[in-house]
């Protein structure tokens, strides 16, 4: 999976996450040995942590369920309207970001093509982004770039 990825995209993947936050006991070891740098498997966590495994970092990003879009839209039947996640998330979002005024603090998606790439979904998920990016001071990143930026600030120790 890792070659085909890379061979489509150009890269090599550095992270992952678990369908259903479904690991093994040998998970996360399996992929700080295949060179993965993060993992956003779990929900355990506010904010990124490191893990060891024979002297390799793997930063763990944990997400919460309530910004999993699964939640909301379900399969094969929606549980609520697009607008009505806008609102949670929007809830959420103005949390943390009157929290990270004093601590760091961040919002990772686990979004879904099938579920928030239909059209209303995506147009609801548009306009999140939208009043969101209107907030000063955000960082819009990948789960690599946040995890390298937290091993370079040594907030794992």
């Amino acid at each position: 999976a890792l070659s085909a990825i890379e061979k489509a995209s150009g890269e090599r993947p550095v992270g992952w996450r678990t369908p259903d936050s479904r690991i093994s006991e040998n998970t996360l070891q399996l992929l700080s040995e295949m060179g993965f740098v993060w993992d956003s498997s779990l929900l355990n966590d506010d904010l990124p942590y490191a893990l060891e495994f024979d002297q390799k970092v793997l930063v763990e990003i944990p997400f919460s369920g309530l910004i999993n879009d699964i939640n909301f839209y379900g399969f094969p039947y929606p549980l609520s309207l697009p607008r009505d996640v806008i609102t949670a998330w929007q809830d959420e979002f103005e949390v943390l970001y009157r929290e990270s005024q004093d601590h760091c603090r961040m919002l990772v998606l686990c979004l879904h093509p099938f579920l928030t790439g239909r059209p209303a979904q995506l147009q609801a998920f548009d306009k999140f982004l939208t009043w969101m990016s209107k907030f000063e001071g955000l960082w819009f990143a990948r789960c690599s770039d946040i995890a390298k930026w937290w091993t370079q600030h040594e907030y794992w120790i």
